[in-house]
């Protein structure tokens, strides 16, 4: 729009030509020429206004102390006053800047428009700084949202922290771990680890008198063959009258009780039922300190069946008293955890071979402190009882009791040795009473199987079959001595062992 408004200064042809247009007659130039023809301008000149043209025109009396300039002018109308000053009152140096050159032809330009143009010079510098306000505006704006981000409140900043971690979640690959020991071990052996469940009835007293009642264990056990033999301890199937092997796959059967000793903690009990998977057998003397040691069993019930639990060999050959002031040796210690009902479960190396039955009976409730019985115990046991249908140990003919077992009973007694079997009673006509042995004796060794106590003379006997002959060391008083004896029976329909319970 500013391209098209006319400019008095303008000494182009371009503008001489509007000024020619737009100029008025010559009767209306002759005045501004005479006033061109004053040297100066006096505002001396105009006229005061006097108190009557005040009144007319409405101001208050203090627009007499104006400049006389703008007085005269102050009621005038405002086309007649522009006029009169531009025509008449401007001094003549910008008079004449305003005309053209004498030799162009033209006269005196045009007066000014001053309204029209000074309003539409207005309204263009009004409509710029609107525009140039609009702009800063936005460009501010989008400065402040690039250098000062808009903060969000926690529960928005959580609900897009957690939208971002389930987008980062949803789009990660899954990571290949590599397998480990117990990975292997579980996939290869836990079909091979059954629960087994007893039902017994013991007598009790009670208010009216002597009664019966229903007593339910839990415990594990070990397959180890297709056609249903299971290993597990004497004291999970002790006293059952009926008894339930639970497998894996929580498919459950009837068993029975083959073979049992107390003094070794040992069962076998058989299934009918074929095509199982047993456990790969494996050679507990081979087993050292630090070697790794996976246990598999039901603790606490059949609800946690299959449980898997690893740690290391910590310790061999240990030797523990038990609550009921017996002993078992030759065991193996473990951290890994064995609780109740993890009786009778497999402990394996890192292989997935069978190297012990844990046993809970013997760890108590100590935490990282855990027992297991060699399987080089167990091994001619099963041997014997899957080759025979059942297994009877050679019989000796003796009753006993651990030496440890006896000082702590009789603090005052007083023995040459801290180890071995104190002899409480030997059997008339057989294989002990025959070789010289009497009550009150101490067995020390069998061959070259020492005996700490009565679970090694039970594992000592267990090499051993009807008309083997041994050699027996023994204490009497304070002297040591040797002897032979053979072995005429085994262990059929006695329960010597039994009455030795740990």
């Amino acid at each position: 729009m500013f391209d098209q408004e006319f400019n008095p200064w303008d000494p182009s042809p371009k503008g001489a030509a509007q000024a020619e247009a737009t100029s008025p007659p010559d009767e209306a130039r002759e005045p501004r020429e005479e006033a061109t023809s004053k040297s100066s301008f006096s505002p001396s000149q105009q006229e005061p206004l006097d108190e009557k043209s005040l009144a007319q025109s409405g101001e208050p009396k203090e627009a007499s102390r104006m400049d006389p300039s703008l007085q005269q002018g102050w009621d005038e109308p405002e086309e007649r006053y522009l006029h009169r000053i531009t025509n008449e009152e401007l001094p003549p140096t910008r008079i004449l800047s305003n005309a053209q050159p004498q030799g162009s032809g033209g006269g005196p330009q045009n007066p000014i428009d001053h309204k029209s143009g000074s309003g539409k010079r207005a309204a263009g510098f009004m409509a710029m700084a609107l525009a140039g306000a609009i702009l800063g505006s936005v460009m501010t704006l989008y400065a402040s949202q690039r250098l000062h981000p808009p903060t969000q409140s926690p529960a928005t900043q959580e609900q897009s922290s957690l939208a971002a971690s389930a987008a980062a979640v949803r789009t990660q690959e899954p990571v290949k771990l590599q397998t480990t020991p117990e990975n292997q071990v579980a996939q290869k052996v836990t079909q091979s680890v059954v629960g087994i469940t007893t039902k017994s009835n013991v007598p009790v007293e009670t208010f009216f008198g002597n009664g019966r009642q229903e007593i339910r264990g839990v415990g594990s056990g070990v397959i180890v063959s297709e056609d249903g033999y299971i290993l597990t301890n004497a004291h999970v199937v002790e006293g059952s009258e009926e008894l339930t092997v639970v497998f894996s796959n929580e498919a459950s059967v009837k068993g029975k009780v083959l073979w049992s000793d107390a003094a070794l903690d040992l069962a076998v009990v058989k299934v009918e039922k074929k095509g199982l998977k047993p456990v790969a057998i494996g050679q507990s003397q081979s087993v050292q300190v630090g070697d790794k040691a996976i246990a598999i069993g039901s603790p606490l019930g059949l609800d946690l069946q299959s449980t898997l639990t690893s740690g290391y060999i910590s310790g061999l050959d240990r030797t523990i008293t038990l609550k009921g002031g017996g002993t078992m040796s030759g065991l193996i210690q473990t951290d890994a955890a064995i609780n109740e009902g993890n009786s009778g479960g497999a402990l394996l190396n890192a292989a997935g071979q069978l190297i012990g039955i844990n046993t809970a009976k013997a760890g108590g409730s100590t935490s990282g402190i855990g027992f297991a019985i060699p399987i080089d115990t167990a091994r001619p046991i099963i041997d014997k009882v899957m080759a025979h249908g059942s297994f009877q140990s050679v019989y000796l003919g003796v009753t006993g009791m651990d030496v440890a077992k006896v000082k702590l009973r009789n603090a005052d007694v007083s023995f040459p040795v801290n180890e071995g079997v104190f002899l409480i009673e030997v059997a008339k006509k057989t294989a002990a009473a025959e070789a010289g042995l009497k009550k009150e004796d101490i067995i020390t060794a069998v061959d070259q199987h020492k005996v700490t106590g009565m679970t090694d003379l039970k594992k000592a006997l267990l090499n051993y079959k009807v008309g083997d002959r041994v050699e027996v060391t023994y204490y009497r008083g304070d002297k040591p001595h040797k002897t032979q004896l053979t072995f005429a029976q085994d262990s059929s329909n006695i329960q010597e062992f039994f009455r030795q319970m740990p």
